[in-house]
């Protein structure tokens, strides 16, 4: 019965660091589009203007989105925590038969996780400048000349 406590304060925990990874992203774009609205006024593009890589071999930096790869990782946790949860239900309950599940369980822990980082790799970059203007460019209106919205 400690496993169960265990499993599900472990799927507790890592599902709250999910939602709080995903409220911080949604705080972090609330921002940035306000910053984006009032720059061209204030500074010019100074956030949308991204300087030239810099190369520095294997220990340089590389484009990929810091929220991103949190909240995936994060996710990832949840996931897994969640599994373990599943299995020692089916423990306690009589459901679980090791002959049965070995052959499922040494695929599921050897080919996910890898198939989960080829995904990290190829959906955590930053999104390119293109896309986050495509979002607050030119289509949307300034700061001041949006109607005021009556309370």
């Amino acid at each position: 019965m400690l496993s169960l406590l265990v499993s599900g304060f472990g799927f507790v925990c890592s599902f709250s660091w999910t939602l709080v990874n995903r409220g911080s992203k949604y705080w972090q774009e609330q921002w940035e589009t306000k910053i984006e609205m009032a720059e061209g006024d204030v500074t010019g593009p100074f956030f949308r203007t991204r300087v030239e890589k810099q190369r520095k071999g294997w220990w340089g930096g590389r484009e990929y989105s810091v929220s991103k790869v949190t909240i995936a990782v994060s996710d990832y946790m949840s996931f897994v925590w969640f599994c373990i949860l599943v299995r020692q239900v089916w423990i306690c309950l009589g459901f679980f038969q090791p002959d049965r599940c070995k052959l499922f369980s040494i695929y599921f822990l050897s080919v996910i996780p890898l198939v989960y980082v080829a995904f990290l790799l190829g959906f955590g970059r930053v999104t390119p400048v293109s896309e986050i203007t495509q979002g607050h460019g030119a289509d949307e209106p300034k700061a001041e000349q949006r109607a005021p919205t009556s309370p």
